[in-house]
């Protein structure tokens, strides 16, 4: 077949079918009822969206694919796409309504839930060969908004649930296997076997503050009891290539000069006489029919390599549990051919719960476990900051006149062009970032110790971490690229990030039933949450002895020079919160529901501690010192600082605390922002 002037090969039983249409319909119940918030997907995309509140949808698909309908309670439907329009009808499904989904700090049947709750499982992640766990959930989670900060393999998801919460940091809280983490990035899909979002005020609750932008509950592969001697083993492999998709159409060099001087002629002005302007070297070329540098063409990564491998082993007996599972994830990219543009991933996780003391009436009286995960990463190093360090804005916005290298086989000078002040984006990218490493390990995990010393109450205390540590070291040469860019020396950046947080978490849960059919479960609990350890320090130096990537290292680079040498380092506060938290559920013969949650958080945060800040410092010495008549106080930052716990350390957080606190006062809090500012 010819398409877009393009000779397809295929086999008979295939048709191509080009076409995107928009279907639209109505999806309803057994009943008729329109049925609101029901995810509707293109099967094999993350093309998806969902239903309004009359069950009306609208989207955009290939002509000839299949649609996939789904809701919580519901059995998912697949249709294929015939026409524009497109009704369906869903039926309960009662197998899937007695399946237990993850709630705040237990479980429960799905169909005894009272808040907005979506349950994704495992197998649905792992289907999508994607990155990282969010990007898999794109087009499959109604009420979730997720996108990446940037296309760049690895790249950070963003995600908002039910839109954004607040102007500062609209993040859910992320919580895995128990443990409070900072994102889910670096999980691999191969290793989740539920995800749970809670998106309303009710199921998300009895999180307290923290879960103002809701919560995402993961739960990562366990055994299963009575597997016998049998030892089950699942293997998970594709290997794929990727090319940049609709890239844009750039100026060749006679489109570029033609358009510059229709710009000049507007303006009344005479043509640039581009001769004197490329010299007679680039003039000659020109006029023999080359037709410049397509800078996007020379950057880009032609079939770059997608890879995945994992393995994932279980087993059980009826005292103990084990999960185990390795995988590797390595994607190319698709930009940065003179960069370090590769992602790689290495994980490894090790579940396994143990039984020792079980009662006569078969329940569990005593049980230990762990769940761990290691993660290594290895980032890209292409340059994706403002427009002033981004190789992709050079890429789109260098004038096409310039060639790559010059006749010497050297990268070409910039051009001495009266509208533009770009050099040869090729070579800053090579000089820049080719000759940089970024690795971060991580591991995350907890261990957990349970009682029942009846049946029915569980008592169980757990204590999870989250450790982090950074290493950052890039290096380019001396280099000389035009008046814009140049550098009379080279220069090595060594940096080092290490964070630590815990989480102990104590619960006890009791269910128990009174007469028939009336069902109780009651949950009471605390939990500490708390940043211990985030330093950071960094190290800049140029002039080294060696002049070769392989040595770059501060250690070779003696000379201190103040306009040369960089140092800096820092210790940021500690961040702590304490949650008293209570749950009362009711059910009448799984019909009648009723829930009832209450939550009490604490936060101390370590900045008002010895470790102030210099300019909290001096508020804390002129003002809560020196005059303690006055109403502002320690105890006053302590209660209004969680309200803004989501924004980040800053002194404008500090400032805006005490202005929501002690407004009435303006005159001393013009005094304050005089000492934040100075």
């Amino acid at each position: 077949q010819i398409i877009n002037n393009k000779i397809i090969l295929s086999d008979d039983q295939f048709t191509f079918q080009q076409d995107e249409i928009e279907v639209t319909g109505v999806v309803k119940d057994e009943t008729g009822m329109p049925m609101p918030g029901v995810s509707v997907v293109e099967v094999g995309t993350s093309n998806g969206t969902t239903t309004n509140f009359d069950g009306i949808y609208t989207i955009s698909v290939q002509n000839g694919s299949k649609l996939q309908f789904s809701f919580m309670g519901y059995s998912t439907k697949i249709v294929a796409v015939t026409g524009s329009e497109l009704n369906i009808s869903l039926a309960p499904d009662a197998a899937a309504l007695d399946e237990v989904v993850v709630i705040g700090y237990g479980t429960q049947k799905k169909k005894l839930t009272t808040g907005a709750n979506l349950n994704i499982k495992g197998d649905a992640i792992s289907k999508q060969t994607t990155t990282n766990t969010m990007e898999a959930l794109q087009g499959i989670s109604p009420g979730v908004s997720i996108t990446r900060s940037s296309a760049q393999p690895g790249a950070a998801t963003k995600v908002y649930i039910r839109g954004i919460g607040t102007i500062g940091d609209s993040s859910p809280l992320y919580i895995v296997d128990g443990v409070v983490v900072s994102d889910i990035d670096y999980l691999s899909p191969t290793d989740i076997a539920s995800l749970d979002v809670l998106k309303d005020a009710a199921s998300a609750a009895i999180y307290g503050s923290r879960a103002a932008n809701g919560v995402i509950l993961v739960t990562t592969k366990k055994g299963k009891r009575n597997e016998g001697s049998y030892m089950n083993v699942n293997i998970d492999a594709y290997v794929g290539i990727q090319n940049i998709y609709n890239q844009p159409d750039m100026l060749n060099a006679q489109q570029f000069m033609e358009i510059q001087n229709e710009a000049r002629a507007n303006d009344g002005l005479a043509p640039y006489d581009y001769e004197s302007i490329v010299g007679p070297e680039i003039w000659s070329k020109l006029q023999g029919g080359w037709k410049g540098t397509n800078w996007m063409d020379e950057m880009k990564i032609k079939n770059g390599l997608l890879q995945n491998y994992a393995i994932n082993i279980t087993g059980g007996s009826k005292k103990s549990i084990y999960s185990f599972g390795a995988s590797y994830h390595g994607n190319e990219g698709v930009f940065g051919k003179q960069s370090n543009s590769d992602f790689n991933r290495l994980s490894l996780r090790l579940n396994s719960e143990h039984t020792l003391y079980t009662s006569d009436e078969d329940f569990d009286i005593l049980k230990f476990g762990e769940n761990l995960t290691y993660t290594n990463i290895d980032k890209p190093s292409v340059r994706l900051g403002n427009i002033y360090v981004n190789d992709v804005h050079n890429a789109i916005v260098t004038n096409p006149l310039m060639p790559v290298y010059d006749s010497n086989g050297n990268y070409s000078y910039a051009l001495k062009t009266p509208y533009d002040k770009q050099s040869n984006p090729v070579a800053l990218m090579d000089y820049l970032s080719k000759y940089q490493t970024d690795k971060d390990n991580r591991i995350v995990g907890n261990f957990y110790l349970e009682l029942q010393p009846i049946k029915g109450l569980v008592i169980r205390s757990s204590y999870g971490f989250q450790g982090t540590f950074g290493t950052f070291r890039s290096w380019h040469p001396a280099y000389d690229l035009g008046d814009f860019q140049q550098s009379p020396y080279d220069k090595v950046v060594q940096s080092m990030v290490n964070s630590y947080s815990y989480t102990f978490t104590n619960t006890a849960n009791y269910k128990f039933e009174i007469a028939e059919k009336n069902n109780f479960t009651v949950l009471i609990g605390s939990e500490m949450n708390k940043v211990t350890n985030n330093f950071k320090v960094s190290g800049t130096n140029q002039d080294g002895i060696f002049q070769d990537p392989e040595y770059a290292y501060l250690s070779n680079y003696p000379i201190v020079d103040p306009a040369l040498t960089k140092l800096s380092g820092s210790d940021p506060y500690g961040k702590s919160i304490l949650s008293y938290f209570s749950r009362f559920s009711y059910n009448y013969d799984e019909k009648y529901m009723m829930t009832l949650v209450g939550n009490q958080d604490r936060s101390h945060d370590e900045v008002f501690s010895v470790k102030d800040s210099s300019a909290l410092k001096k508020i804390k010495q002129k003002y809560l010192i020196k005059k303690k008549k006055q109403k502002i106080g320690y105890l006053k930052f302590f209660r209004y600082i969680k309200l803004l716990e989501k924004l980040d350390n800053a002194e404008y957080r500090r400032l805006v605390c005490l202005i929501k606190t002690e407004n009435k006062n303006k005159k001393q809090i013009q005094n304050i922002y005089k000492i934040i500012q100075y």
